[in-house]
């Protein structure tokens, strides 16, 4: 019976000891998963940084352009030229008026090429168009140089209104 007692006092002692051990382990290792966490979330957030801003204009692009050849499309010309600026500020020589006479039946982006930096876009695209009194179908091939501003976080098209009406030049000539 003493050895019971003698192994029962021991037991509580020990219980204690590998309790406290455990409890500073445990600390410890939560501090350092926690510690590893916060480094982790800092790392991923760090390189997000960089390229979220060129994936998020990116994405600004690609709609900017799909949304300037809608408006172009449905004859929303005087919205269309709200994205028009050079990259110096100044206007882009632009007539809405005399694009006006014209409707847009198909608009077909060929290409899209964004810079390495992600500040200067380049596009090509097909228009078939035609004149409201003629009727004649015609279609046009439009250069579009497009740049970021960074500082209103937009997109402008450095390219005037397509040129509707303009004859292609001709071999012979």
């Amino acid at each position: 019976m003493i050895r019971f007692q003698i192994m029962c006092k021991q037991r509580p002692t020990e219980a204690v000891a590998q309790q406290e051990f455990f409890a500073l382990a445990g600390r410890a290792s939560r501090a350092a998963r926690v510690l590893f966490l916060l480094c982790l979330a800092l790392l991923v957030a760090c390189g997000n940084v960089s390229t979220m801003g060129k994936k998020g204009r990116g994405n600004a692009f690609v709609e900017t352009v799909e949304g300037y050849g809608k408006m172009l499309r449905w004859g929303y010309y005087d919205e269309a030229v709200g994205l028009l600026r050079n990259q110096d500020g100044s206007a882009v020589d632009s007539d809405p008026e005399r694009v006006a006479r014209y409707r847009i039946s198909s608009y077909d982006i060929k290409s899209q090429l964004l810079s390495d930096t992600g500040a200067e876009g380049r596009v090509i695209v097909r228009i078939e168009y035609y004149d409201i009194d003629s009727g004649v179908l015609r279609t046009l091939d439009d250069a579009q140089s497009w740049w970021f501003d960074q500082e209103s976080r937009r997109w402008f098209l450095a390219s005037p209104l397509p040129n509707f009406g303009a004859r292609k030049k001709s071999a012979e000539n």
